[in-house]
């Protein structure tokens, strides 16, 4: 039987800007968030010769917010597993073997590693840990005055369907969100990996959402060679539709 998965969500992006593209975006979004130019001069400009979603040299998907009051619905808009529930099984991520997958307790509960989960991304984004990052990308963020876009875009509705035995016991339906921290303020957790019975579901994008809005932020990069730690910090937020 094929199920749904709804709530809040969307795309996420993450892309290193040059000096350029830094510079005419403070130019031109006042402190407030506002703009001092239309959009259309704005995005896929000359001095900024990209959508905002093309910035995402760091990362790039588009799936719900775990914190975004997800539900999974049947094709008769019936609620069938919320976000809070507490039936659902368990899951813990293991950072130091990438290929681990072993389940437990009558296929409820699971320990993985990242190499079986969706996510494009660096593992530096989820550790927090310089050396889980690329070495490439790794050296890109830690040169002088590094600054990024990174951009949340704010959707409701359906992101994706899946199948599921039409009686599926929810104690074997594991749903694993990875927490995205790129910034001292926030972080985006964001849902991955279904898994149900032992094995990984797929899904099919669906993307039947309404936007609501696109958060902007330039974020300054802070590298600590002391601590080998990232210290990053939005400084401009603004929004478009």
């Amino acid at each position: 039987m094929k199920y749904k998965f709804n709530g809040e969500g969307g795309e996420f992006t993450i892309g290193i800007l040059t000096n350029k593209e830094r510079d005419f975006i403070f130019d031109n979004v006042k402190d407030n968030g506002s703009f001092k130019i239309s959009f259309d001069e704005f995005w896929e400009s000359e001095n900024l010769p990209k959508q905002w979603s093309d910035f995402d040299d760091i990362v790039h998907f588009n799936t719900p917010y775990g914190d975004g009051g997800w539900k999974i619905i049947n094709d008769e808009n019936e609620e069938i597993v919320l976000e809070d529930s507490l039936k659902l099984g368990s899951y813990q991520i293991d950072f130091e073997n990438d290929d681990r997958f072993e389940m437990t307790d009558d296929n409820s509960k699971i320990i993985i590693g990242i190499n079986h989960l969706n996510f494009w991304g660096d593992k530096g984004l989820l550790t927090e840990k310089s050396n889980d990052f690329d070495k490439d990308l790794f050296k890109d963020l830690t040169k002088e005055s590094v600054t990024c876009l990174m951009t949340r875009s704010r959707e409701r509705g359906d992101f994706f369907e899946f199948e599921l035995p039409h009686d599926f016991d929810v104690k074997k339906l594991i749903v694993i969100i990875l927490d995205i921290k790129f910034t001292e303020e926030f972080y985006v957790p964001s849902v991955d990996t279904i898994i149900y019975d032992g094995k990984i579901i797929e899904k099919d994008f669906l993307g039947e959402t309404q936007i609501k809005e696109r958060v902007h932020n330039i974020i300054e990069i802070d590298y600590a060679k002391d601590t080998n730690q990232f210290h990053n910090e939005s400084i401009l937020e603004f929004y478009t539709e």
